[in-house]
């Protein structure tokens, strides 16, 4: 027990052998100043010390050696500085830790600015900055009136910054001589440090004021007097004082510089408005005054505007002014040679509108005030509208019945033209009109015989009648002849033809001819007859064999000016034909009656007949007929086949006969479905015969060449059939059959397989087994070649495909 005791007090002895301290522990400190953090062991003969920084820092200090420990000296203090730093002492294999805390601030009286220049009823805003702050984010600024809060703001920036603070206002003339403060606190700093603050006193600025203007002796006075202006002014000093006279239409020009503005003699001209202007760097304050010089009226004149003199239907104003600085009448007359008629106006102008011939004569302006009167006088003159008519179209017009005509009717010279349209008779026409500005429009539509005639536009411009003729002349020629009656004939018969035309205007002015080529046979003319008319003419002739295909011209002409040419001559035309048999039964073929398979051709039927004819097609082939279906004479065949080839006939059939023609029809095609088979088997003995027979559907009939793959031996049957004689193992491979014409080819491949001879014997389980096995192994590869190499075989191809393989 004792020495256990013992134990237990060594331990504690070594345990507290030595004590570390630091000094100081908590610190805060302003941004320059100096730190030293001081690190001392008691009751350890050689300590070792290190320092660190917590929270990740750098220590961005100097660390010192001292006669009593370690010291980390922070000069000046920044912003880095700001962190918790540990001592760590060593004493032998013990060792022991102690902490200092460092906290840094900087804090700035503030700064106000924006109190300079203050005006009562302005906005205004003061600024208020700390220039320096840390942290940013612990400081506060009050806004204060008198000890009143105003506002308060918090910091949002978080470094080392000027922190700032706006106040804006409406000033009032109570905010003179009131004091304004801004304070900051800075709750990271020493409660001694934490509080700063500025104040300011509003000092506010005046206006310059015009108490009032005053005119000596008045503001009235007469001609060649003189008068003086003064102007009463207060406000803070340097005021500039300036006199204008203020023009009519707002412009202005400066009299004076002073508070006093003396006028010596004063002149008409001198009448008008006048103005004061005090004015500071703060402002300025204006006042007006109205000055009146009394005289007699001057400068009276008549003024005519646009002109004096003017045209018929125009518009003018007669203006009267004059100068006079009191009420003054103005009065209009207008003179004649019999009387002077005064003139109604109240503003010393008026206006004839719109002028007419008697508005000519003197127009006369007096001006009188009770000073005395004075007048101007101006000559007008009215001349009659220049008016011009033009009416389109100008002279005889030719215009065809049913169509649309527009007459138009231009006044020149004439504001506002009235138009009426009439007829000969001077009577008006009851047809659609249009006015528009200084044009009407007279609308034909339809255009009917009844507006053949003559057209007037009459206009009318104030006293001024003008009227424009245009002569329309109508036709109606619609359509070309129609001749009825049967051109077909047979020899001594009377053949009668009549040719119509309808709805014909002027029919005077028609002339009708039969012809044959250039020979005129008949020509007959039209009588006068009113309104439209239907003509006709007939011709009669005895029909002879010589004249089977001769044509007779029916020609209607009409003769008259300003119709198109093309249009003034129409005809109709028919051909006598004498009754026959058919003729000249042709068959062709198209586009040519040798083609490809697949192809598409026509086959067309035409024959020469004057009666009605019927045309049969016909495809004959072992002699057999088989009638094609057609209405027009033509069958399209389209895709041809092989089996469309053969011989195809036309007939055509009439009353009096029939007659036929023949074509014959190839079609062509490459080979196709081409099949081969080997016989007995493509698995055959040494010694055995195979005969190979291949079949393909062609035209024209191919070359067939059998050819071994492996040598390029080849082999040629013109009817696709080969015989292989005592075949040996030297036989087994791929065989190739090409089957070729002039359109492409096809090819088959196949496999021929020759075994050795062995006379016969008892096999073994395994020799069946394992033959059998080889034998379907082989067959399976032969078959997979064999359907690969099909599907790569290629048709109607003009190129001969290779294929290599090997077995």
């Amino acid at each position: 027990m004792a020495l256990k005791g013992i134990l237990i007090l060594m331990f504690l002895q070594r345990a507290f052998c030595f004590v570390a301290e630091m000094n100081p522990r908590n610190s805060v400190k302003r941004i320059g100043e100096e730190l030293v953090l001081r690190c001392s062991a008691s009751d350890c003969p050689s300590p070792l010390f290190l320092w660190t920084g917590l929270h990740d820092k750098p220590l961005y200090a100097k660390i010192e050696a001292t006669a009593s420990g370690s010291q980390a000296v922070l000069s000046p203090v920044r912003t880095e500085h700001e962190n918790s730093y540990v001592c760590t002492v060593k004493c032998g294999a013990d060792s022991t830790q102690v902490k200092a805390t460092v906290k840094v601030y900087d804090f700035s009286s503030p700064v106000i600015t924006g109190a300079d220049h203050l005006m009562a009823g302005k906005a205004t805003t003061l600024t208020c900055e700390v220039p320096r702050a840390y942290p940013a984010e612990y400081v506060t600024i009050e806004w204060l009136e008198e000890g009143k809060v105003l506002k308060e703001e918090e910091s949002s920036t978080t470094d080392v910054a000027k922190v700032t603070s706006t106040f804006t206002f409406m000033l009032t003339p109570e905010h003179d001589g009131k004091r304004i403060t801004c304070k900051a606190y800075n709750a990271n700093a020493p409660e001694e440090e934490a509080n700063k603050e500025t104040d300011v006193v509003l000092q506010l600025q005046r206006l310059p004021r015009i108490n009032g203007v005053l005119g000596n002796p008045g503001t009235s006075v007469l001609e060649g007097q003189s008068i003086t202006l003064s102007c009463s002014v207060e406000g803070a000093a340097p005021i500039v004082t300036v006199w204008r006279k203020l023009g009519p239409d707002g412009q202005s020009a400066v009299v004076a510089q002073s508070q006093t503005l003396v006028m010596e003699k004063v002149k008409l001209s001198d009448s008008g408005e006048y103005e004061c202007e005090a004015s500071s760097d703060l402002g300025a304050d204006l006042a007006k005054i109205q000055v009146t010089i009394q005289a007699p009226p001057t400068n009276t004149s008549i003024v005519v505007s646009p002109a004096a003199e003017l045209t018929e239907g125009d518009s003018v104003t007669v203006s009267c002014t004059t100068q006079s600085s009191l009420a003054t009448q103005i009065v209009l007359h207008r003179v004649t040679q019999s009387e002077e008629r005064e003139l109604v106006s109240s503003t010393g102008s008026f206006t004839i509108a719109p002028a007419q011939l008697e508005d000519s004569g003197f127009y006369e302006c007096e001006a009188i005030n009770e000073h005395g009167h004075e007048k101007a006088r101006v000559n007008i003159t009215v001349k009659a509208y220049p008016l011009q008519v033009e009416l389109s179209p100008e002279q005889d017009t030719a215009v065809e019945r049913g169509s649309s005509l527009v007459l138009t009717c231009l006044a020149k010279g004439c504001p506002s033209p009235v138009y009426t349209w009439k007829d000969p008779l001077d009577k008006p026409l009851y047809r659609q009109s249009e006015t528009n500005g200084t044009q009407s429009h007279l609308f034909l539509r339809p255009v009917g015989v009844e507006d053949d005639k003559t057209f007037n536009c009459e206009v009318q411009c104030g006293k001024t009648l003008q009227t424009k003729s245009t002569r329309i002349r109508v036709y109606s020629f619609p359509g070309s002849p129609v001749i009825e009656g049967s051109g077909s004939f047979t020899e001594g018969q009377e053949v009668r033809l009549r040719c119509s035309l309808r709805d014909v205007f002027p029919a005077s002015h028609v002339q009708i001819q039969w012809l044959e080529g250039d020979q005129v046979l008949k020509t007959e003319d039209a009588d006068y007859s009113a309104g439209l008319r239907n003509l006709t003419s007939e011709f009669t002739h005895t029909a002879r064999a010589e004249d089977n295909g001769k044509q007779i011209v029916c020609k209607a002409h009409l003769d008259m000016e300003g119709v198109p040419e093309y249009l003034k001559t129409k005809s109709a035309l028919i051909s006598l034909t004498m009754q026959s048999p058919p003729m000249n039964t042709l068959i062709v073929v198209s586009p040519a009656a040798e083609l490809k398979e697949g192809d598409s051709v026509t086959v067309s039927c035409t024959t020469q007949s004057s009666l009605a004819t019927q045309i049969v097609l016909r495809r004959v082939r072992q002699n057999e007929e088989r009638e094609m279906v057609s209405s027009t004479g033509l069958f399209t065949i389209a895709p041809a086949q092989l089996e469309d080839s053969g011989l195809y006939e036309c007939e055509a059939i009439n009353e009096h006969g029939r007659e036929k023609d023949r074509v014959q029809i190839t079609v062509k095609a490459p080979p196709r479905n081409t099949t081969v088979m080997v016989y007995p088997s493509m698995e055959v003995l040494e010694g055995q015969n195979v005969t190979i027979t291949c079949k393909t559907v062609s035209y024209p009939p191919p070359a067939i060449i059998l050819r071994k793959l492996d040598n390029g031996t080849s082999l040629y049957s013109p009817n696709g059939t080969f015989e292989l004689y005592n075949l040996t193992t030297n036989d087994t491979g791929l065989y190739e059959v090409n089957v070729t014409n002039d359109l492409g080819f096809e090819t088959e491949i196949f496999i021929i397989r020759v075994d050795k001879y062995s006379s016969p014997k008892t096999p073994s389980l395994t020799e069946i087994l394992i033959p059998v096995f080889g034998t379907t192994c082989f067959l399976t590869v032969a078959g997979v070649i064999i359907q690969y190499l099909r599907k790569a075989r290629s048709k109607g191809s003009y190129q001969l495909a290779s294929v290599n393989l090997t077995v």
